[in-house]
């Protein structure tokens, strides 16, 4: 490395503060440290998710627990567009369904439940809601 580099690299990491990490400098979790914690939950079999789109998509396992699904609408670039949701589960016709929202500028617990359905009722009427652009949603469904 150059001296110009080493030098710009001691500054970085020695003077800059950083803001990359799990924890912030009062030892408080970031969004980040949620996000981790939620895709550690994802074991078991992983299912197709069907309907995503370039900006849009998903994750599924199923488990003897249930289902876990998580989706995410992070636009490749500019500021993106809300993304309307409508879910069907197709196997599941019975149990509930709980969201589960990654609230980032919460000071404290950052995941807050958005809503529960009964799943009997999604073929008539889907599970909708709106997934705005940098935000991540988790759904569980338990039989």
């Amino acid at each position: 490395m150059s001296p110009n580099g080493t030098a710009f690299m001691a500054r970085w990491w020695n003077e800059m503060p950083q803001y990359d990490g799990l924890y912030d400098n009062q030892g408080q979790v970031r969004p980040s440290y949620y996000t981790f914690k939620l895709l550690a939950l994802l074991k078991g079999q992983q299912l197709t998710v069907v309907g995503t789109t370039s900006e849009l998509k998903a994750l599924a396992v199923k488990n003897d627990a249930g289902m876990q699904l998580v989706m995410w609408n992070f636009p490749a670039s500019g500021h993106g567009d809300p993304e309307e949701v409508r879910l069907h589960f197709p196997a599941y016709k019975t149990g509930r369904v709980r969201i589960i929202r990654l609230n980032a500028t919460s000071h404290f617990n950052q995941l807050e439940q958005e809503q529960q359905a009964d799943l009997a009722a999604s073929d008539t009427k889907p599970i909708t809601f709106t997934l705005y652009p940098y935000e991540i949603r988790w759904l569980t469904i338990s039989p």
